[in-house]
């Protein structure tokens, strides 16, 4: 199963999801109806002093049918409105997870050992799938080790890990957990995983008035023997609250069983590939077996949250293991190490550190893979293989993204730690050659940014002007983090200036094309948020692919002729009627860039036909220059589909 097929599988899960939902609502709206039927028996006793001993049928049977519909309105609008509020409040995605659980942001400012491995391997990560940096948080306080993604775009993720993780594991191990939090990242869980954390609360609702009411009024059972009954009632209904309650931990957790087991199995063999090193991930696994924390997470938010987590987030009993989010380490360890003996005694769980040979050996065979790509502005590929890496990164993208971070200019990555620095060396990248353009850009950002930040950027230039195009992409994806610290009407700022910087030679390149791209897909006002599938056929949005196409024949190809075959080539991956090529001055970037937008409301299946016919019109030459590596990513991302680098 590929990219596009895991994303579409995991949209269908969602009306999977909807259907246990009602499932739920309407035992939930049963156990309601009861308890209020009841609840009013007992009212109306207390009101006659009458002792009279009835059936439950009679009690339910003489009922006013009145109570039905006022307990089906209240309970539903108890459920629609906690669904709602839930779903308000993760709005932001990921970052209102993180902070739901009180997670902590680090940046490359740190000086923490630890926190800076966990960040080089998430960047390292994040360059060979082809995503933007995500967002790192840590959980402060919890000694388990577990680890979660959350999200609603893979270009919008952030990924937290308890502090457990990160002085328990070794580097491979932690590479093992990240990469299979990667792989949620890639296949849709995260998007479905919100939305059901917001689901979820809507059904949970009930049972936490119930213990509100419990707790609030348990202090009045010493009032005067004339409150006595009004008291009694409001607990006796706070009781059926709270019971009615278990229902909905139920549904819950029937839910989260349902929709998330096969998917850590999936998680923890795309791990696997990505790194091809089972025993990073198996030896986590087998380390929290040991562990006597386990992977349990203290948060009040933990059950919530314990369908997002790498490992079950809290203890359950035995009976309740049937129902678990998760399937048991044992499980996953056998799929993973099936050799490995769990008969014999736990190891002793302690930090290893990798010896310097080890380290010099890893690093040596990263390098060899980096050798080859350095010296070439072009790359030969299959189209085939492009489709097929989607979302799919293997372990020599791995190797790659690994030796290329470490070569970046230790100034470059130094800059990477605040949004002023981030802004300063993503300025750098569009300073023009050319000396009398660049003096009219630098004026420009004199007149409409601080000065600090030009300064910066100017003593930035020189080491971003000698490095290797191929290290364009990576540092933007890297210096992401940063730029999203930044409030919105920063951020507005921010593209203002690139445009400024863009537009000062009165003409886009396709480098100031991708970067835009990149940067408006990221920290536009709704880059959090997750968009709505409108076109589920490609036909509607035909122009719209047109114009794309377009653009990459002639960012592709020198002459004319050359661009109508690329362009004819790639349209014939769409399988519709003849198309003309569009002239290029109607390829204009701010029509391009409207294309995109209007592609990713595009059901996720048919999003492979578009990156096959933008793969085929880059490959109709039989190459790929680093320009159309570029325009193939940010087409890529604009719609949500991540490409790893070329290579």
């Amino acid at each position: 199963m590929n990219f596009f097929e895991h994303q579409d599988q995991a949209r269908r899960q969602t009306g999977r999801l909807v259907v246990l939902f009602l499932l739920a609502v309407i035992c939930i709206v049963i156990a309601v109806n009861l308890a209020f039927v009841l609840v009013s028996s007992f009212i109306s006793a207390y009101s006659t002093d009458s002792v009279t001993i009835t059936t439950g049928l009679d009690v339910f049977g003489s009922a006013n049918p009145r109570i039905y519909l006022i307990a089906t309105l209240c309970t539903l609008a108890v459920i629609v409105t906690g669904t709602s509020v839930r779903m308000l409040q993760l709005a932001k995605g990921g970052e209102a997870v993180a902070r739901m659980v009180g997670a902590r942001q680090i940046n490359h400012g740190t000086t923490d050992p630890e926190e800076k491995r966990l960040l080089n391997v998430v960047d390292e990560m994040a360059i060979a799938s082809g995503t933007s940096v995500p967002g790192v948080y840590v959980m402060d306080n919890e000694q388990g080790i577990n680890a979660f993604a959350a999200g609603y775009t893979p270009n919008s993720a952030i990924i937290a890990v308890t502090d457990g993780t990160l002085r328990i594991l070794d580097r491979d191990e932690l590479q093992g957990v990240i990469a299979h939090e990667f792989s949620h990242v890639l296949n849709g869980d995260m998007r479905l995983n919100i939305r059901l954390m917001g689901v979820l609360n809507g059904i949970l609702v009930i049972g936490t008035i119930g213990l509100y009411i419990l707790r609030g009024f348990g202090r009045a059972r010493y009032r005067s023997s004339r409150d006595g009954k009004g008291v009694a009632v409001v607990m006796l209904m706070g009781l059926a609250l709270a019971v009615v309650g278990y229902t909905g931990v139920f549904f819950g957790r029937l839910i989260k069983s349902a929709v998330s087991r096969q998917r850590e199995f999936l998680a923890d063999a795309s791990a696997v590939q990505f790194t091809r090193n089972p025993e990073g991930i198996g030896h986590a696994l087998n380390k929290i077996r040991a562990s006597t924390q386990g992977s349990i997470v203290t948060d009040k938010h933990a059950e919530e949250l314990s369908h997002m987590f790498f490992g079950e987030g809290f203890k359950i009993s035995f009976m309740a293991k049937q129902l678990a989010s998760h399937p048991t380490i044992e499980e996953r360890i056998k799929r993973i190490l099936p050799g490995l003996d769990l008969t014999a005694p736990l190891p002793a769980v302690e930090y290893p550190t990798a010896s310097s040979d080890e380290q010099s050996d890893k690093a040596k065979a990263a390098s060899d893979i980096m050798s080859g790509f350095h010296g070439s502005k072009v790359v030969r590929a299959n189209v085939d293989d492009v489709i097929d890496s989607v979302g799919n990164p293997g372990a020599e993208h791995t190797a790659y993204a690994s030796s290329l971070y470490k070569s970046i200019p230790v100034q470059v990555m130094e800059a990477l730690d605040t949004a002023d620095n981030a802004r300063a060396l993503l300025y750098c990248f569009l300073l023009d050659q050319d000396h009398s353009i660049r003096e009219r850009q630098i004026k420009r950002l004199h007149e409409n940014e601080d000065n600090s930040v030009v300064k910066m950027a100017w003593s930035l230039f020189e080491y971003v002007d000698r490095m290797l195009v191929h290290y364009r992409l990576p540092v933007i994806d890297l210096a992401i983090p940063a730029l999203r610290s930044m409030q919105q009407s920063e951020r507005d700022h921010f593209l203002a200036r690139v445009k400024e910087l863009i537009t000062a030679d009165n003409k886009y390149s396709p480098h100031e094309f991708v970067i835009l791209t990149i940067l408006q897909r990221q920290l536009s006002s709704d880059a959090q948020r997750a968009d709505r599938i409108k076109y589920r056929q490609l036909s509607p949005l035909l122009p719209d692919c047109v114009l794309v196409l377009s653009m990459l024949a002639y960012a592709g190809q020198p002459k004319m002729s050359q661009a109508k075959n690329a362009f004819n080539k790639g349209i014939r991956k769409l399988e519709c009627a003849e198309q003309l090529l569009i002239e290029p001055a109607n390829c204009k970037p701010a029509n391009v860039q409207h294309a995109l937008d209007r592609l990713r409301s595009l059901a996720p299946k048919y999003r492979r036909n578009i990156i096959d016919a933008c793969a085929s019109t880059v490959l109709a030459d039989g190459e790929v220059r680093i320009e159309e590596a570029e325009l193939l990513r940010a087409i890529s991302e604009s719609i949500d589909c991540p490409m790893p680098p070329l290579i």
